[in-house]
């Protein structure tokens, strides 16, 4: 006989499992170039992850080959990546650290400044024109170009561009054609 309680844990286990598969989804989704930055933002390096996931891969290869399995192999290679992606997922998913608040912060001069790379910040403008973010977009690729001016005239940058002003152009259109009270 179940009791209630059994079949909440059902359901819990159930809504986990589906979170994870939704995860697992969105990872396999995203670009080599996606996935590395979410991995570095997460704290993770991307070389390593992947390393291991190769490692992995051919060590499900070796012993598929002696155990005969060949066409187990092969896919121990995909399961070998799908497992590398998800601990990736893992981590990137983990709750925050927390920080004991500090009586006062440093003082401004005691923080050093750190410019994001042209690329970084290249990319993280094509992830906000994704997202229809216009003006955050521009700045970031204006950004971008103040540190490298040269990347900037790639035909990839020149295209994102294009594609903020012509979003901002829209928007611009939708604000003038509404009346005004």
């Amino acid at each position: 006989m179940s009791t209630s309680k059994d079949k909440r844990g059902d359901v819990f286990d159930r809504i986990e499992a589906e979170d994870a598969d939704d995860d697992a989804r969105r990872i396999l989704a995203m670009s080599d170039a996606e996935l590395d930055h979410e991995l570095a933002a997460g704290g993770l390096d991307p070389v390593a992850v992947r390393a291991k996931g190769r490692a992995l891969g051919e060590s499900l290869m070796r012993a598929a080959k002696r155990a005969r399995l060949v066409k187990g192999a092969k896919i121990g290679g995909l399961v070998a990546a799908g497992v590398a992606i998800a601990l990736g997922a893992a981590w990137l998913l983990r709750p925050p650290p927390t920080f004991p608040i500090s009586p006062e912060p440093p003082p401004p001069s005691a923080v050093p400044k750190v410019d994001p790379a042209p690329r970084e910040l290249r990319l993280e403008a094509t992830i906000a024109c994704d997202a229809r973010k216009w003006d955050t977009c521009v700045q970031l690729l204006d950004q971008a170009a103040a540190l490298d001016p040269a990347g900037d005239r790639s035909a990839e940058v020149q295209a994102t561009r294009a594609r903020a002003s012509k979003g901002q152009d829209e928007e611009d259109g939708k604000l003038q054609a509404k009346p005004k009270p």
